[in-house]
């Protein structure tokens, strides 16, 4: 067996030491052997070695210039590293170097001022995506353009409500009239996509509709996404439900499952003692899924189209994050500037979860010790309400009333926070 499918062996399996071993072997026999270089960058990155990832990238895209894959895994090497605006930058050069959008006949944008034109943004990649690039709408409507976005039917809803779209088209539709294309890339490139530009613009979306206020009033209400489709091209991103036990002993929460798909069957099989309501039948579409999120104190998902939807949302959201993990959510630290409500737990090493979910059972009592506390101290007593619309108890702090449940997160973010500085 060569060395090349040795290492691609290795690559599937999650062993990226030995793969890139057997990858570099067989790049110091053939420096030309492009699908060594290939596997070499994906090794390299999920080893963190970004620097020898970038220059397996480089190499490929010298012996292959005119191949899109080439380009798009050079690309995404530089967002992995870190390098937005080199990653974004190369994606864009891509786009227009290789023209195999959907809707060719739309050109693509040329520099021309935005004033006036009528903008399509047709996402051609997946539901988060999608999510999480829709916020440059708002850029280009601030400079005068009609935006169009084109996406996937369970998305039609969802879209209606982002700031700064004018129009949605389902994918496969007529489209409208339109001025141009501007692909994703450099969508993020125009708007600015800089940390400080990332967090103003949360929340971009809203819920369309409203739900009855969830039971009993005086839970902990928990979303949870443990898994991506089946057929996600990541499956290492996704857990069993099962992994979740030590939720379980998490007491006063209630939690609700907006799992989709073949993963939620392990529903009919819960850890013991883990109180779960399955709403996924009822949930047709995104906007469905996003009003639910609406009534959360809490969502914890996997890193899939859930984790964009909550943040974009602005909902106090936990992300459980593999090692390696995908390039948006950074290298280290809790927090990321796309979604300045959500707080990221990491794998210390690949495939380990367990960890990962002690840390989440341990966080998520102390919020809820928390949110026991301000419940009990502030029940009746000014300055506090009930959001007719919404059912939630508010809190005024600061000048404007809080959830209850959002102000505990807070407070149990600074008391781990104190805990790690005195330890």
């Amino acid at each position: 067996m060569s060395a090349v499918r040795w290492g691609m062996g290795f690559l599937r399996h999650g062993d990226h030491r030995r793969a890139k071993k057997y990858f570099t072997e067989a790049v110091e026999a053939d420096p030309s052997n492009g699908e060594a270089l290939f596997g070499l960058t994906f090794a390299n990155s999920a080893l963190g070695d970004f620097k020898g990832a970038q220059q397996a990238a480089d190499a490929l895209t010298v012996l292959w210039p005119d191949s899109e894959e080439a380009a798009t895994v050079a690309a995404s090497t530089c967002l992995q590293a870190g390098d937005l605006r080199g990653g974004w930058e190369q994606f864009t050069q891509m786009r227009y170097r290789h023209d195999q959008r959907t809707h060719a006949e739309v050109p693509l944008y040329a520099g021309q001022p935005l004033e006036g034109l009528r903008v399509l943004m047709a996402e051609t990649w997946g539901y988060g995506d999608a999510i999480q690039f829709v916020r440059c709408a708002q850029h280009f409507t601030e400079q005068g353009a009609h935006v169009v976005v084109e996406c996937w039917q369970p998305l039609m809803r969802l879209m209606r409500t982002a700031e700064g779209v004018a129009e949605v088209v389902a994918a496969g539709e007529p489209l409208p009239p339109l001025d141009c294309e501007v692909p994703a890339s450099l969508a993020l490139l125009m708007a600015g996509a800089t940390a400080e530009r990332l967090q103003g613009a949360v929340p971009y979306i809203s819920a369309p509709e409203l739900i009855a206020p969830l039971e009993p009033a005086d839970a902990f209400h928990v979303g949870l996404v443990w898994a991506c489709a089946p057929n996600h091209p990541h499956p290492e991103r996704s857990l069993y439900l099962a992994d979740l036990a030590p939720l379980a002993k998490v007491a006063g929460v209630r939690f609700h499952s907006l799992q989709h798909g073949q993963p939620a069957r392990q529903l009919a099989a819960p850890p013991s003692g883990l109180n779960i309501v399955d709403h996924g039948p009822g949930l047709s579409d995104f906007a469905d899924s996003a009003a639910l999120m609406a009534r959360l104190d809490l969502v914890i998902t996997v890193d899939t189209a859930a984790a964009h939807l909550a943040g974009a949302l602005g909902v106090p959201l936990w992300v459980l994050l593999p090692h390696p993990c995908d390039w948006r959510w950074g290298r280290s630290g809790e927090r990321t500037p796309w979604y300045p409500s959500a707080r990221l737990f990491r794998q210390p090493e690949p495939g380990d979860w367990e960890p990962v979910a002690a840390q989440v059972a341990s966080q998520l009592a102390l919020v809820r010790k928390s949110a026991f506390t301000l419940r009990a101290s502030l029940e009746g007593c000014p300055p506090t309400a009930t959001n007719p619309e919404t059912g939630e108890k508010m809190i005024l702090s600061n000048g404007r009333w809080v959830p209850i449940a959002a102000m505990a997160l807070a407070n149990g973010a600074e008391q781990t926070s104190e805990r790690g500085n005195h330890a």
